[in-house]
């Protein structure tokens, strides 16, 4: 009687192991991939398949220790921002083994080090590369034109001690030869409103940016939107902090 297990476990065994070849093979292209540590200090992953992302780590904060750069991870994202590069949640990581930067693909490296991403490229640091406070907080932009774009302002975990605000200023930087420049205004003096919109948790908050009336219509290139943001506890009780976004301009 117990000869007439074997073939049906067998090939129960053999359906399981193949479902796992099939998990780790996808595990292997779809997410794996290059683990940098930008000059920001934020963590990316150069994927095999997809290219660069940036991973916020909004849930557990230690989730890349004992990863450096140049190792190859397995790593599973949340939602991802359509940005350059990507921005997403890190859900899961694990280190494969020690690797080098070297295994990234050239055309994401050539990228990488024309946007100033790279490990301790300092010939690109700028005042707001450095590590953003854990409010929770990413900036992604959509609609991209050489005259503005719409900014998306989710806050979704974090710490932030108040209520999240900003105001309606804003920064352009540019990347001119390897290194973040301002982008030079049109105006001479001018003043913003001393207004302050929410940005409610867990929840996504959006502004229409037009900078033709203070930039211009800029050029084709690499751009940095740079704002400010608080923490708000009370009157005279706040942080503040610059929070930055990528995007290109292609037409």
């Amino acid at each position: 009687m117990k000869k007439k297990w074997v073939f049906p476990v067998s090939i129960i065994g053999g359906v399981l192991l193949l479902g796992l070849v099939v998990i780790g093979a996808f595990l292997l292209w779809h997410c794996s991939g290059i683990y940098v540590r930008t000059s920001g200090g934020r963590h990316m992953v150069v994927f095999d398949d997809s290219g660069p992302m940036i991973l916020s780590t909004t849930d557990k904060p230690d989730r890349f220790d004992g990863i450096e750069t140049g190792d190859r991870v397995i790593a599973v994202c949340g939602f991802v921002h359509d940005t350059y590069p990507a921005q997403s949640d890190a859900k899961f990581v694990l280190r494969l083994w020690k690797g080098d930067l070297e295994d990234i693909p050239q055309k994401d490296r050539d990228a990488l080090w024309e946007l100033g991403r790279l490990f301790e490229n300092k010939d690109s640091a700028t005042e707001e590369d450095a590590d953003f406070p854990d409010w929770g907080l990413t900036l992604s932009v959509k609609d991209v034109t050489p005259t503005g774009l719409t900014l998306v302002c989710t806050q979704e975990g974090g710490n932030p001690t108040g209520d999240l605000q900003c105001g309606e200023d804003y920064r352009l930087i540019a990347l001119e030869d390897g290194v973040w420049k301002d982008v030079p205004t049109v105006l001479g003096n001018f003043i913003w409103d001393s207004l302050a919109y929410p940005i409610p948790k867990r929840q996504d908050r959006a502004f229409e940016i037009s900078w033709e009336w203070l930039y211009g219509e800029l050029p084709a290139g690499y751009y940095r939107l740079v704002k400010e943001f608080m923490d708000f506890r009370g009157t005279a009780d706040f942080d503040t902090a610059k929070y930055w976004v990528e995007f290109e301009i292609t037409e």
